[in-house]
Order: C-alpha cells, then structure tokens, then sequence
C-alpha cells in the first residue's frame, strides 16, 4: 500500500510524540483537537514506494485556520491562497495567505496517503509562497464571480475545457484547474464521480467562505462543462 512507510503522529509543544492511525474520522478528531497552546503540529512522515523522504506537517494557529507544509524529497511546497502576504505573528516567515481551512489539511492528508506526489486538487505554493500552478485564474477568482456572475460562468466553462483538451491527463488537468479555483477564493469540494463526469460544489456540511459555484465536468474528449453560480450558467 501507498501508505505502508507512513507514520501519523501529533507532536505536542512538550517534546511529547502520539502515532495515530489515518482512518479518516480519526483525521478528522486529530484537526478538530489541534490546538495552539497544546500542540506543536500534526505530522505524517516516511516514505512512499518512490524513496523519497515524505514530511507533510500541520501547523496549529491562534485562529481556527491552520498551516500546512509538505517536503517531498528537496522540495517544499505550501498550501495558501491568494491574499495577504503579511506575516503571521505567530510564525514570523509565514504569509497570512497560507492560513486555510482544516478541511484543505484533512484533504491533504487523506490524499496523501495514496499519492506520493502534491495532492493535485489543492494549490500549492513553493518555498518563497508563489504559486507552482501551471495556470492562473485571478481574473476569475471568487470576488469577481460573485461581481458579475453571468460572464464569468462562460469563461470558467471556456477554461475548463480548453485546459483538459489541451493535456495528455485530462483528469489531472480538471484537478489543476480545481487547484486553482480554490486558491482564488471559491469553496469547492467533489460532490459526485461517475466515470468521466466529475460535480464539485460548495462544502454542504459546514458554513465556508467562497460558496456559489457548481461544475458538472465530463472529462472524456472533447470536454464538456456545465457551469453555475446563483442564477447565471453556462456550457462549454
């Protein structure tokens, strides 16, 4: 198994060290107990079938968001959106914009336990805080949707399609633009698969910033979108 040289542990500001399992619902306890003032991180560690050394760390705030810092052999990758780059003042060299949502941190743990590589639906950034993706959506991003709805679904719908006709793995391609999406603002989560159609949709479960829009994608060349937020929609 993918996971097999994986260690999940919480390390607490006392030098303490607790290994847990990655079932998800203890992924989901161990975010949900992460605390500043108790915890130093949560930490997932080893190696994947690759050989590479795997660190993906989960760094507590004084806020409800949290930090997430994946090393993958010499490489250093960030998950933060767009925003503010300045320094939290808890962690001195860290931008505001690397504060995300604890469901972003579930998600990359989960994710990592079948893939050695960055987990492809979330937006990494690298060691200086830029963004690695090979497409940028800020003219699209969750403010300027909700501003003018009724262009911005074409366009989305036009991206989307155009961006995985364009690649070899058009599934990796839909995850790079999803990648993206969030980390200009939108909540969005997979809400259904079947076989090459894709839905991602705001998060049901929980109150989120960035809610509104909905994708119906159907991966299979040529691409087809459905795209909607509020009233507007669009097809591509």
């Amino acid at each position: 198994m993918a996971n097999a040289r994986l260690v999940f542990e919480r390390v607490g500001r006392d030098g303490s060290h607790e290994v847990l399992t990655l079932r998800p619902a203890d992924i989901h306890a161990a975010l949900t107990a992460l605390s500043f003032e108790r915890d130093a991180l949560l930490r997932l560690h080893g190696a994947h079938d690759d050989g590479l050394d795997y660190d993906l760390s989960v760094l507590p705030t004084q806020r409800e968001q949290v930090v997430v810092r994946l090393r993958r052999g010499a490489q250093e990758r960030w998950l933060a959106r767009t925003g503010d780059e300045t320094p939290l003042e808890e962690m001195s060299t860290v931008p505001h914009k690397a504060l995300v949502p604890r469901t972003w941190a579930s998600s990359a743990l989960a994710l990592a336990t079948t893939t050695a590589h960055w987990p492809p639906t979330l937006p990494w950034h690298d060691a200086q805080f830029r963004p690695v993706a090979p497409l940028s959506l800020e003219p699209l991003s969750f403010t300027r949707v909700a501003a003018d709805p009724s262009s911005a679904v074409r366009a989305i719908a036009d991206t989307l399609v155009r961006h995985i006709d364009a690649s070899q793995e058009p599934a990796l391609a839909l995850a790079e633009v999803i990648a993206e999406l969030r980390r200009v603002g939108h909540d969005l989560w997979s809400i259904d698969r079947d076989g090459e159609l894709e839905i991602w949709g705001g998060d049901y479960m929980r109150e989120a910033e960035g809610k509104g829009l909905w994708l119906e994608v159907e991966t299979k060349k040529p691409a087809h979108a459905r795209v909607r937020f509020g009233a507007a929609s669009a097809e591509a």
